[in-house]
């Protein structure tokens, strides 16, 4: 965990649409980070123009279909320098066979996946990404992407995927 007390130049900004500013500054202003935590108006539809370390995009990616997640990544690489990381924390579909405990993920689970699945692709004409799909789409958007870490805690349908730019 990176704590902000330890950056002590590490700002952050959050970008978003101009209807999410309200709710950010009323939970951002109470906290001690508030001088270091910036909002700024963006439509991730745009090109970015705001370069940076690091961006992450936290639940995001996983409603739009592959033709916007590409456009959506495309629009990062006019501010993208080699080294640069692109974190995607998002929901990621566990494998049907765990090689890491030599099991089958439980019928249950499976089941509960696919109906998340089939509802993002009634609903949004998306899909749900397994690890393989998420580094495919996101290679497609520009193959100097290399997946360089995937954390999904057991359990969890949530996970954070560590692409870094190569320039």
């Amino acid at each position: 965990m990176i704590l902000a007390e330890n950056y002590p130049k590490l700002d952050l900004v959050v970008q978003d649409l101009a209807s999410a500013q309200s709710a950010f500054d009323e939970n951002i202003n109470s906290t001690l980070y508030a001088s270091r935590v910036k909002f700024q108006i963006h439509n991730f539809f745009e090109p970015q123009v705001l370069p940076a370390d690091v961006f992450l995009l936290k639940s995001v990616l996983h409603d739009w279909s592959d033709k916007y997640v590409l456009q959506i990544v495309r629009n990062l690489l006019d501010v993208l320098k080699p080294g640069n990381h692109l974190v995607v924390f998002d929901f990621v579909m566990p494998e049907d066979y765990d090689e890491e405990t030599d099991s089958m993920t439980p019928l249950l689970v499976r089941k509960l996946v696919a109906s998340m699945d089939m509802q993002m692709f009634v609903g949004c004409n998306s899909k749900e990404r397994k690890v393989k799909d998420w580094n495919d789409v996101i290679k497609r958007a520009d193959d100097r992407f290399e997946l360089k870490e995937v954390h999904v805690p057991r359990g969890s349908p949530l996970g954070l995927l560590d692409f870094v730019f190569q320039g």
